[in-house]
């Protein structure tokens, strides 16, 4: 079952509390390490409450002749540079996480004490790391929006739920509405019981 009530850093989160406002980063920040942080600046101005990243060394995980290496590469950011950001986060009153790709960067990571994990849809077979992950007792956030139910059962029961956050969202970053169903969200909370109090 889920925890009815649960902590995200400082935030104290549970069914009637205000929404809690996550800014997507990810790498639209292109590498840029001083835009980074006006990102972050502008976010926690804005009232976000958590700021989110991709982490992950492109080496670890793309072969060098794909354009998914190429993206990460330019937009990969070093353990110094993370920890910085990391820093700067704290410093303007808004949480930090990520999403981590590779063993490699999840062991350094960790030692940030991040206050949760996002688990990309691309990476629900990736059920060693998973596990790592989980074991932290952290909040982790499952992307499931290109992953099959098959997949998502999968890690469901790996995870077990505890201290973890189920999130359905679409493949889209800009939705068309014919193309979601927001109905399949409901769907996996019935039937994996999920306690929504």
């Amino acid at each position: 079952m889920f925890l009815k009530k649960f902590n995200f850093g400082k935030r104290k989160i549970y069914f009637d509390t205000r929404v809690f406002i996550i800014a997507e980063i990810g790498v639209n920040h292109e590498g840029n390490f001083n835009n980074c942080k006006k990102m972050i600046l502008q976010a926690s101005k804005s009232g976000a409450d958590a700021v989110k990243l991709q982490t992950l060394d492109p080496d670890e995980n793309y072969k060098n002749d794909t354009e998914y290496y190429k993206i990460f590469k330019k937009s990969f950011f070093n353990k110094n540079q993370i920890i910085e950001l990391f820093k700067f986060s704290k410093k303007v009153g808004i949480e930090f996480f990520s999403t981590i790709g590779d063993f490699k960067t999840f062991q350094w990571f960790k030692k940030l004490n991040p206050p949760g994990y996002k688990i990309s849809s691309g990476l629900l077979s990736h059920y060693p790391l998973i596990e790592k992950i989980s074991n932290e007792k952290k909040p982790i956030l499952l992307s499931t929006g290109l992953a099959t139910l098959n997949e998502v059962d999968k890690v469901y029961n790996l995870l077990k739920l505890n201290n973890s956050i189920i999130i359905y969202n679409a493949k889209y970053i800009i939705t068309i509405t014919m193309q979601i169903n927001v109905r399949t969200h409901r769907n996996r909370v019935e039937d994996h019981q999920i306690n929504r109090n």
